[in-house]
């Protein structure tokens, strides 16, 4: 499935930066807020990145078994440079290429990619990713809204996002 973006929108499969933009608009506090209180990561989990992009999730899943997989081979890359083997990151599309990962995960998260799929791929996506999730484990998805008075530069993101 080829990764539905275009004009401006198409900078963020730059790694540098998509994280450059991610601290512009304060990701940093809203990531630790997030795993502290929705992802709640366990030492020993193991830990499916479904659009782990360059793996700025990776930093917060520490003692887990972690594995990212995205489309992007620009993101891949750079998460195998900086992290290397501490943890497994794969090229491939969420919702066709879950070959490689024969194992079952306590915690799945599907962050910023659910808005890219058509109702198909999604619904493709969700069934794959509830087989390969452990009794008692848990998807997490987490994907942009609009807001009223929402940050400018985020709005503008998420208009780009609708005309793709």
């Amino acid at each position: 499935m080829p990764q539905r973006i275009t004009g401006l929108y198409r900078l963020v499969t730059l790694p540098g930066f998509y994280k450059a933009l991610g601290s512009l608009l304060g990701a940093e506090r809203a990531r630790v807020r997030f795993v502290a209180e929705m992802l709640k990561p366990a030492p020993g989990f193991k830990v499916l990145d479904c659009g782990c992009g360059p793996a700025t999730m990776f930093a917060y899943f520490t003692d887990t078994d972690y594995t990212g997989i995205d489309i992007n081979p620009r993101h891949i890359a750079h998460a195998r440079e900086r992290y290397g083997d501490r943890g497994r990151f794969f090229v491939g599309s969420a919702t066709d290429d879950f070959g490689e990962l024969s194992c079952t995960f306590d915690l799945v998260l599907v962050s910023a990619l659910l808005h890219h799929l058509g109702d198909d791929e999604a619904d493709r996506l969700l069934t794959s990713l509830c087989a390969m999730t452990k009794i008692g484990g848990r998807i997490v998805t987490l994907d942009s809204i609009w807001l009223p008075e929402q940050n400018s530069i985020a709005w503008a993101l998420n208009k780009l996002r609708s005309d793709s």
